[in-house]
């Protein structure tokens, strides 16, 4: 796994730009905001340090692996979905460091899916700005291969997204299958269980089913972070 790399200055940018291609052809597939606060059940709200931060990951055609991305100290986002008027696909992208606020020196990092934010038009449903758009103090990126998350025991050992590869997880033996994302009470036709019950299973005797207790293992290191790719379901 590489290092982190950060976005200082403009040749930071043109190494980032061309070590990624532009992110030209590049997909968002996973989207972590931590804000740095949190509440108690009394309703007593606690606001730590001024870090929120957007962690976001790529994929892309030209990187031998995943393109991550923490935005430290997120100022505004906006992240768009596909409309009539726009892809998820991004097709090129644009970053830069811009000074934002009048009469200050202070630097932003300004990251965009395509160019300057335009809006949608006055005829669109949803009256945002059609291109992702990330504000923050600071970027630091790297090219890493993560994995993606298993729907049963939920350590990130899929090498491809859970989608019907005919492939089977090391931690719990849950073997993938594209229907029971989408009804967890679907039984999964190699071994017989729903994913529900495979879930309850595995809480319980570390594995989906009891005959496989024997051939699962702990999960790695690499294994416990990665990406949360998931269909959502229809019966959760």
């Amino acid at each position: 796994m590489e290092d982190w790399r950060y976005i200082n200055s403009q040749r930071d940018i043109e190494e980032f730009v061309k070590e990624t291609m532009g992110m030209h052809d590049t997909v968002m597939v996973g989207l972590d905001y931590m804000a740095g606060t949190w509440g108690d059940d009394m309703a007593t709200y606690f606001s730590g340090p001024n870090s929120k931060n957007l962690r976001v990951i790529f994929t892309s055609p030209w990187t031998n692996g995943n393109i991550e991305m923490i935005f430290e100290t997120v100022c505004r986002f906006n992240i768009s979905g596909w409309q009539e008027c726009y892809s998820d696909e991004i097709l090129e992208c644009s970053i830069s460091l811009e000074k934002l606020k009048k009469n200050s020196d202070e630097t932003y990092v300004l990251w965009t899916s395509g160019g300057t934010p335009r809006a949608c038009g006055k005829e669109e449903l949803l009256l945002e700005p059609i291109d992702t758009y990330i504000i923050s103090k600071r970027v630091r990126w790297r090219i890493t291969k993560l994995n993606y998350k298993c729907p049963c025991c939920g350590y990130y050992t899929f090498g491809h997204p859970p989608m019907g590869e005919l492939d089977n997880c090391p931690v719990c033996c849950w073997f993938d299958d594209t229907e029971c994302l989408g009804d967890l009470d679907y039984v999964n036709a190699c071994l017989g269980i729903s994913l529900r019950q495979a879930r309850k299973n595995f809480l319980v005797k570390r594995a989906c089913k009891d005959e496989f207790m024997s051939e699962v293992r702990l999960p790695l290191e690499n294994e416990l972070d990665g990406i949360n790719w998931i269909i959502p379901s229809k019966k959760w």
